[in-house]
């Protein structure tokens, strides 16, 4: 009766031995698989302040900064700047910005915006300039801002009581709704390329391994 034989082999030495001389480049190799991931969870959350804000000027579309993996410390960091987290924060988790007596937060009216919604640098010195326009309440119960004196023969020609008009209010509070999903969309990114650290390491232990 003939015996049965099974040949059992793997390349299991083969790739002891290209372990062995992949070690002094495996951090290098990870480090840059880790950046790449970050740099791309950096570009998606980047283009996502578009989708979650309206019109967002370009200092906050520069928030983001990354903290680069290197040998020895194998973690990269997506991260917003001290100055736009400030603010970013709010409108990522929720909140009610208040400010100081005398420093109210403007929101425009009547007032002429820039392409980003904003109050231009000097325009409420400049409307204050002109003296059809003060800063204050034009009655009382009325709404504290900067308002324009009515025109006069204008309202009177219309057949109407004269008002001022409210170019700019001042609030002392501002309520955010949770919209920015910074956290999320960094989550979702990374998720995405999350291989590119293993097929990295796989590459290059293959590179090693002769056949």
């Amino acid at each position: 009766m003939p015996s049965s034989l099974i040949d059992i082999r793997t390349n299991a030495g083969r790739v002891a031995d290209a372990l062995g001389k992949v070690a002094g480049k495996l951090e290098r190799t990870v480090a840059k698989a880790i950046n790449s991931v970050a740099k791309a969870t950096h570009e998606h959350v980047t283009s996502q302040l578009d989708v979650r804000i309206d019109k967002p000027v370009p200092f906050t579309r520069r928030a983001y900064r990354i903290a680069y993996a290197a040998p020895g410390a194998l973690a990269a960091r997506v991260y917003a700047q001290d100055i736009q987290a400030a603010y970013l924060l709010k409108i990522e988790t929720g909140g009610t910005t208040r400010v100081e007596p005398g420093k109210p937060l403007l929101m425009p009216f009547a007032q002429r915006t820039n392409a980003n919604g904003n109050i231009p640098r000097g325009a409420i010195s400049r409307a204050l300039g002109r003296p059809t326009v003060f800063a204050g309440r034009p009655a009382p119960g009325t709404q504290p801002g900067v308002w324009r004196k009515p025109k006069a023969k204008r309202s009177a020609a219309a057949g109407r009581p004269a008002r001022s008009e409210l170019l700019v209010a001042f609030l002392k509070s501002r309520t955010h709704k949770p919209q920015l999903r910074f956290a999320q969309d960094a989550k979702d990114a990374a998720d995405r390329n999350a291989s590119k650290v293993a097929d990295a390491v796989s590459a290059l232990v293959d590179s090693y391994i002769v056949p």
